[in-house]
């Protein structure tokens, strides 16, 4: 079974890319393929888990998303593939990818997905979004030492 599961998810972690919309301004494709992202940076992670039976704490990070470049997101998956009981998390990590990035045909995809994390959408599904701003330049956090 182990090996199934491993060929199912191999064959959807292959990104994908917007068909075309009708009108010049949706003819440029979105798209989101693997790669390194920087934590440093604005990005989103997307975990797995129920909000009626667990909390933020307890799911599981599948994914982090960072900003894109020429209009293709990085996405790093966290969660192995090669485990069977992370197939159906990276599943359905990849379902909201394809949707929010590429199916969707947002004209700012980055934006869209900042405000679906407000939204019950995100608390009602299996993958939760959320958005972490740069920590690029930022001053480190004093504490008081009395």
């Amino acid at each position: 079974m182990a090996k199934g599961v491993k060929r199912r998810v191999t064959r959807t972690l292959k990104p994908r890319t917007s068909a075309p919309k009708s009108g010049a301004a949706r003819t440029r494709r979105w798209a989101w393929r693997q790669g390194v992202v920087d934590v440093r940076e604005e990005h989103f992670e997307l975990r797995y888990g129920s909000a009626e039976s667990s909390d933020w704490d307890s799911w599981v990070l599948v994914a982090r998303v960072g900003r894109p470049t020429r209009r293709t997101f990085r996405v790093q998956f966290t969660a192995d593939p090669e485990n069977p009981s992370h197939a159906q998390m990276i599943e359905a990590a990849i379902r909201e990818l394809d949707f929010y990035f590429v199916e969707l045909g947002e004209k700012d995809p980055w934006g869209y997905a900042r405000y679906h994390c407000s939204t019950g959408a995100n608390i009602y599904s299996t993958i939760h979004w959320s958005f972490y701003r740069s920590k690029r330049g930022a001053k480190p956090a004093v504490e008081s030492c009395d």
